[in-house]
């Protein structure tokens, strides 16, 4: 029945998109695009007492050990690696949630909430308002995309800033360089203190939208000349 009415609200989202005045409507359907993302990623981690898979539950010994001991203990994995761990542990302490609350507040709902409106603005530069909504939405119910959601470890919470770098790399840089620069580069300093596949994903990114920028400029140059 839940996977039922997730379809329909889906469904009646996608024919507000098509139908609606986006541009009147497009915060309204932000919003309920981010609820749909939000209901796939947090009913998966209520269900259960406590973390869902192995490498969570990893995490939260680390996190937990960070909140013990009042440093970043030596001779682990995510020792060099700890941004994830640190903010969950100090959105611990602020709100005095325990650990599977705190990671789902600041890994799964900034997971869904700075994916879905990032995408949402690449896709609006790219093409147009209906695009980047549609975007939105169909990355929200992607089944790896929510399955990244619930599983919540430090890979989880760097693709949050590949969307950010993109996006700022392609609009904020060209209408103002030095702040898209100054931002793109601690972005990308955030990124590769959270996981290094991610940080290598987004390094192969970026070179291949060189590679294409440099083609475009070969072709158009002797199209024209």
């Amino acid at each position: 029945i839940y996977f039922v009415l997730t379809s329909l609200m889906t469904g009646i989202v996608a024919l507000e998109i098509l139908f609606a005045s986006t541009k009147k409507h497009t915060t309204l359907i932000l919003f309920q695009i981010i609820i749909i993302g939000l209901s796939l990623v947090w009913t998966q981690q209520l269900i259960f007492p406590s973390v869902v898979g192995i490498d969570p539950g990893w995490h939260r010994m680390f996190t937990l050990k960070i909140l013990e001991s009042g440093y970043i203990p030596d001779n682990y994995a995510y020792s060099k690696l700890p941004l994830m761990h640190l903010g969950i542990g100090i959105t611990s302490l602020i709100t005095t949630f325990n650990y599977k609350i705190s990671a789902m507040f600041f890994v799964s709902f900034i997971h869904v909430l700075s994916n879905v409106l990032f995408i949402f603005l690449v896709g609006r530069f790219l093409f147009n308002e209906k695009v980047g909504l549609f975007s939105g939405l169909l990355l929200s119910i992607a089944n790896c995309y929510v399955q990244f959601g619930w599983w919540v470890t430090p890979n989880t919470f760097a693709s949050v800033f590949i969307l950010i770098v993109i996006f700022l790399l392609f609009k904020i840089r060209v209408d103002r360089a030095l702040i898209g620069t100054s931002l793109a580069f601690f972005v990308m300093v955030s990124l590769v203190l959270s996981h290094t596949v991610t940080a290598a994903c987004m390094a192969v990114i970026l070179f291949t939208g060189w590679i294409t920028f440099e083609i475009c400029k070969i072709f158009n140059k002797s199209h024209f000349s």
